[in-house]
């Protein structure tokens, strides 16, 4: 249903690092052009619609439930398993984008962020959730009712006016996390004291970077103190540590 679709949209944009507007604009289902070209070629009455609920799924599984209606047998399981993170981990990986994010490239960001993911969702385990109100103002109402008119499903959902801020939701992390992430650095002998979320997860995140350049720890206020030429350019620190400091062997 579209909320469950549209928040799972975000999770995924947000993990892959995707463009700035995505929270601002969010990803529709767009249910008429995915569904309507099924309808022309063979005709609503020799298509099937199901609402996606595992719990009524062959072997729990949606490919395993279509080869079931198609009498079609595999000689293997064919189960896969979405990948979630928790609203705390997701938050983590926004606050990270905001910094850097896959589109600027360099191998070695590249292999720490991949790891900064695994290991923030696994040192922050749960499910991403956010109330309805993100997907609802956004909602394509024409489209959901296409879908329930083509399907015969009810989805009971209407666009609202709310507005919520979740640029500030998202940039916010709550303080069992902030806890979390505190303990992880003074285990590897970060310095995490009067910190910013921004800096608790920048630290964590170069925790990840090749050994090979020795990061013991960063100070935002450290690396223009000693580089000058970028507070007259008024270049922000965390940005070009990671995506020229490092490599240039600024010190900090």
């Amino acid at each position: 249903e579209p909320d469950a679709w549209m928040v799972s949209a975000l999770q995924e944009n947000i993990r892959h690092g995707n463009y700035a507007g995505y929270i601002e604009t969010s990803e529709q289902p767009r249910y008429q052009i995915k569904f309507s070209k099924f309808i022309d070629i063979f005709g609503v009455k020799n298509c099937l619609f199901k609402e996606f609920d595992l719990s009524l799924f062959t072997n729990s599984d949606v490919v395993s439930d279509f080869l079931d209606l198609i009498n079609v047998k595999l000689s293997k399981s064919t189960k896969v398993t979405n990948i979630s993170s928790s609203t705390e981990a997701i938050k983590c990986m926004y606050i990270l984008n905001d910094i850097y994010r896959p589109e600027m490239g360099i191998d070695f960001l590249l292999k720490a962020r991949r790891q900064f993911i695994k290991s923030i969702s696994d040192l922050l385990p749960g499910k991403f959730n956010i109330d309805g109100s993100y997907t609802r103002q956004h909602l394509a109402q024409s489209d959901v009712e296409w879908m329930e008119k083509a399907s015969g499903i009810n989805f009971n959902i209407k666009k609202i006016s709310q507005f919520n801020d979740y640029k500030k939701l998202l940039s916010k992390l709550d303080s069992k996390t902030v806890a979390t992430l505190k303990l992880y650095l003074k285990n590897l002998n970060f310095n995490n004291d009067n910190v910013s979320d921004l800096d608790l997860v920048f630290k964590v995140f170069i925790t990840f970077i090749d050994k090979s350049y020795s990061i013991k720890d960063f100070s935002p206020n450290k690396y223009l103190e000693l580089n000058q030429d970028l507070v007259e350019a008024k270049i922000d620190p965390y940005y070009h540590f990671l995506v020229y400091g490092i490599t240039e062997k600024r010190p900090y």
